[in-house]
């Protein structure tokens, strides 16, 4: 998101632009031409901006907790921090591919069966982590199992994790294609860019896809689709869709906002450290039944029939 909200800070200030980033994220923000340098340790990215006078240095951090709550898409709230706005042909994320990027998704593609004629290849990402933002396992299972039914190459991307609540399922499906733990980010990007549509939960998968023309299928739960699907061709949620649920509190995660609300997660997070009270956030009795009973698979596969060549049964 901050990457998308780049070539605006760029052409409205025409400055230098630095970030920093957490070590694993270097590689994807220096592929972005619209930032200077990248910097993984405060000491070094303070000792940079202390080459500029004070009065010259616009310095912001931007969290995923102040454009959660906000009623307006991520990468506007950041803009927004730091006083301007932008037309949309402004906020799209722009990579360069670096070679071994493309060498590593190519050999990956050559390895797998060719695609037949008239089918597709869609990538999907089953994400495991915060419970409000995690489709079951059972439905994930279901929409790879009738998509490969239809014809189409399905392969699941994403990376494990040591802890038990992050990663992506482990789908065991006849037919189903696994890139998971074998793509750095950028090569991710580039296999986006020889596929059809990403199937995704809210997550960081579709944002890297907005550097490609790749469809998206977004399914989302706490925060509203409008909100985080990105930029692209001068369009907001060009080319992508948006599997929302029935819920009337949705999008529930902008309740947060309200002062007292915030003082109750601030209170937890004092008492419980640890805890993920933002990730867990969710306001109805019967907790999560947008993802375990709302979204289903049928909804997903109608997303999918907008973008695909050729309709999955």
């Amino acid at each position: 998101m901050a990457l998308g909200a780049a070539k605006a800070l760029k052409a409205r200030f025409n400055c230098a632009l630095f970030l920093g980033v957490l070590p694993r994220y270097r590689a994807l923000a220096r592929a972005c031409e619209h930032v200077d340098d990248v910097f993984t340790s405060e000491p070094a990215l303070n000792r940079a901006i202390a080459q500029y006078p004070p009065e010259t240095v616009l310095g912001r951090e931007l969290t995923a907790y102040m454009a959660s709550v906000s009623p307006d898409h991520q990468i506007d709230v950041y803009l927004e921090a730091c006083g301007i706005s932008a037309p949309a042909r402004l906020k799209e994320i722009e990579l360069r591919l670096d070679p071994g990027a493309e060498t590593q998704a190519d050999a990956m593609i050559a390895s797998w069966p060719a695609l037949a004629s008239g089918t597709a290849r869609i990538l999907i990402h089953p994400a495991t982590g915060d419970p409000n933002r995690t489709w079951p396992r059972s439905r994930w299972e279901e929409l790879a199992a009738r998509l490969i039914a239809a014809g189409h190459q399905v392969v699941v991307i994403g990376s494990r994790s040591a802890r038990s609540d992050r990663g992506v399922h482990d789908l065991t499906v006849s037919g189903l294609v696994t890139a998971v733990d074998r793509l750095q980010p950028l090569a991710t990007v580039a296999l986006m860019r020889h596929a059809d549509v990403l199937v995704s939960t809210d997550g960081g998968p579709v944002q890297l896809a907005g550097a490609t023309d790749i469809g998206i299928v977004g399914i989302y739960s706490v925060v509203a689709g409008k909100h985080r699907l990105p930029f692209r061709h001068g369009e907001a949620g060009w080319r992508a869709r948006a599997v929302s649920p029935v819920c009337p509190a949705h999008p529930c995660i902008q309740g947060v906002a309200d002062p007292a609300v915030r003082e109750r997660i601030d209170r937890t997070l004092r008492e419980q450290p640890g805890s993920n009270p933002l990730g867990e956030w969710c306001v109805m009795p019967q907790r999560y039944h947008c993802l375990t009973h709302e979204i289903t698979v049928s909804m997903v596969l109608d997303a999918c029939r907008d973008l695909l060549p050729a309709s999955p049964d």
